[in-house]
C-alpha cells in the first residue's frame, strides 16, 4: 500500500478548497484526501 504524498505545510485551507472547487471535486472525496472520513457536518461544512 503506497502512502499519499505529503501536503505542503504552506497550503492554506482556503487554497485547498479553492483548488478542489476549480477541479470540481465533491466534498466527500476531498475530505477523504485530508484523512477526514466522517463526512460533512450538519451544516454541510
Amino acid at each position: 500500500m503506497s502512502k499519499a504524498p505529503a501536503v505542503p505545510a504552506d497550503l492554506t485551507s482556503s487554497a485547498f478548497w479553492t483548488l478542489l472547487d476549480r477541479w470540481q471535486v465533491p466534498d466527500d472525496p476531498a475530505l477523504e484526501l485530508l484523512g477526514h472520513g466522517s463526512g460533512l457536518t450538519r451544516k454541510n461544512t
